[in-house]
């Protein structure tokens, strides 16, 4: 067996921190350098945070200006991509995404890679029919499929006619949460403008329709009415560039402005101290409409907030109801408020139920443990793949 795997990662986008990104980086930082050789290829863009952060880890990345999945622009990637492995001798191939999905199936088999894996984070909420047929026709070019949750694993055997036998789930880890120390606790309580002696309810998410930020927006309406005192801080930005997303968050911003809002509900845009902003939370929300498995979540369990989810997804999967976190219905927005109210009113079980999930957190989802899956399940198939080949 070959001492040393070349595995490539090809991504979609690596522009910034969201869950996928953040997991990427979590797992090829992790890999056993005696054991793994990973490559990182997005596909757009040519520079971002993301990749100077992974090139300042030592972590091989070569971006691919991909302008669109079809025409020439995806002739030339693919050729350029074949090259790469061929030139690098890929062992194994793993793809994020649906245009990662399609090209990086298609070329490593071109280029006969011996293993093709695909990392399905999502449950194709943007997907139309014509994704979905091209899911089927590449499904026999991909040996294996790795999900992020039960639910998810579930959901593709059932529509895309996958193999039980070569369908895992491999659950998210995330790091530890950064020390924060009082000074540092209240400079970032300062720039939000957030008092410490108020609760603090926060959310991290994309301000997509899919993450849910109009129904948490409606529910803070609801919850100050009752308590007045309660602060809501949704961390996260908005590509506003793009109409579509202007139409959605347009409606969101001019609700807080009729409903008076905006000195108890901040938006913070974009940041990257994402794992010292939960500290500050007493209690977080993920609103979702749909979800894989949350990043978000488990950071915030690890953070130990109380927490008040949607029962979708995988977020039943990390949070038992009324254990370490209460769930709701997706798209309710009383639903959402009555659970935030019954955290403001109860603040010692609430402080039950966050130190429980910190718990679970950091008992199962954990980076480390995330990596050591990844790597065993590279391994088996590497195994399997060489045992075939001697067979034949």
């Amino acid at each position: 067996m070959k001492d040393k795997m070349t595995v490539l990662f090809i991504i979609d986008v690596l522009f910034r921190e969201g869950g996928t990104e953040v997991h990427l980086f979590n797992l090829v930082n992790g890999l056993d350098p005696a054991r793994f050789q990973p490559i990182v290829v997005p596909l757009f863009p040519a520079d971002s945070p993301m990749i100077e952060r992974m090139r300042a880890a030592g972590i091989m990345v070569h971006p691919l200006l991909l302008k669109r999945v079809y025409g020439l622009s995806a002739i030339r990637v693919a050729f350029r991509l074949m090259c790469l492995m061929k030139r690098h001798k890929v062992d194994l191939v793993q793809t994020y995404h649906f245009m990662s999905d399609v090209l990086g199936s298609l070329t490593a088999t071109m280029a006969g890679v011996p293993l093709v894996v695909c990392n399905r984070r999502d449950k194709g909420f943007n997907e139309r029919l014509l994704h979905r047929w091209v899911r089927r026709l590449i499904t026999p070019l991909i040996d294996f499929t790795i999900c992020v949750s039960d639910d998810l694993r579930a959901q593709l055997l059932a529509t895309e006619r996958m193999r039980a036998d070569r369908v895992v789930t491999l659950y998210n880890g995330v790091q530890p949460n950064p020390v924060l120390s009082a000074a540092s606790r209240q400079a970032k309580l300062n720039e939000l403008g957030l008092s410490d002696s108020r609760p603090i309810i926060g959310s991290v998410m994309n301000l997509r329709p899919i993450k849910g930020a109009k129904y948490l927006v409606e529910a803070a309406a609801i919850v100050l009415k009752k308590h007045p005192q309660a602060q809501f801080v949704i961390v996260g930005g908005a590509a506003e560039r793009l109409p579509a997303m202007a139409d959605y968050v347009n409606p969101i911003r001019e609700f807080v402005k009729q409903n008076k809002m905006e000195d108890s509900l901040h938006f913070t845009g974009n940041r990257t101290d994402v794992g010292e902003l939960l500290l500050l939370f007493d209690i977080f929300v993920l609103p979702s409409l749909s979800e894989g498995f949350s990043n978000a979540l488990i950071e915030a369990m690890r953070a130990g907030n109380s927490i008040v989810a949607t029962e979708v997804g995988g977020n039943p999967e990390a949070l038992d109801h009324g254990e370490n976190g209460l769930l709701v219905p997706p798209g309710d927005a009383a639903a959402l408020a009555n659970s935030l109210m019954t955290l403001l009113e109860d603040p010692v079980h609430a402080k039950q139920l966050g130190a429980r999930a910190r718990r679970k957190a950091e008992s199962r989802f954990t980076v480390n443990a995330m990596v050591q899956d990844y790597q065993q399940l590279y391994r088996r198939l590497w195994a399997e793949r060489k045992a075939s080949s001697r067979s034949d």
